[in-house]
């Protein structure tokens, strides 16, 4: 981060000291505003029902703003969050590219996945 080629642009919002995330009003405000060619994003869960999911309202929105203003969207999960639904819908299986450690029929639902082992 102490290089001069390296620039660090940081949201504000609200801290959430558990998951160490900025989230907020002020967070997807500042995110509306940017582009990214790829987004990586972590998930709590992914089931066919409730698609790739999180416990957290205000997370759902960050993480669907973010893969909306990307190019590409890719979910990384290991298989233990398969066949989990949590409170929030972030995205339906097929809205972007799950990166997993194993196939699960989870997995296999998704429209693209990557296994990383």
């Amino acid at each position: 981060m102490q290089s001069p080629n390296i620039k660090c642009i940081i949201a504000g919002g609200e801290i959430n000291i558990t998951t160490a995330s900025i989230r907020g009003i002020t967070t997807n405000n500042f995110l509306k505003s940017y582009y990214f060619d790829k987004a990586f994003v972590g998930i709590s869960g992914f089931s066919k029902e409730a698609g790739f999911n999180t416990p957290d309202l205000l997370e759902a929105e960050k993480k669907r703003i973010v893969c909306k203003n990307s190019g590409k969207a890719y979910i990384v999960a290991d298989s233990s969050k398969s066949g989990k639904s949590t409170l929030c819908k972030v995205l339906d299986l097929e809205q972007a590219t799950l990166i997993c450690d194993k196939v699960t029929d989870v997995v296999e639902a998704t429209a693209e996945y990557i296994i990383a082992e």
